[in-house]
């Protein structure tokens, strides 16, 4: 971890972690999440807003999927969190 993911990396591991949930959501609902990785990887919206976009279909749909329990979605993990 000395090293910051780049754009790509997260482009990758955001597509792989959508793999298998697009095929249990809806046409618009694919679209939308095809712009929202256009405009990440264009630099026109934050990490957060591909990260959330996903949470929110995986738990709508695939809740107890290993996608949707990774810390790696949470746009503020657990430990920092001041509550």
């Amino acid at each position: 971890l000395s090293q910051r993911a780049s754009r790509g990396q997260h482009l990758n591991v955001l597509e792989y972690a959508a793999r298998g949930v697009l095929d249990l959501v809806s046409e618009d609902e694919r679209a939308s999440w095809t712009t929202v990785l256009r405009d990440y990887r264009r630099d026109n919206v934050p990490l957060a807003v591909p990260q959330g976009t996903l949470r929110r279909m995986l738990r709508r749909v695939a809740p107890r999927s290993w996608a949707a329990r990774q810390t790696y979605l949470d746009s503020r993990p657990a430990a920092a969190r001041v509550d």
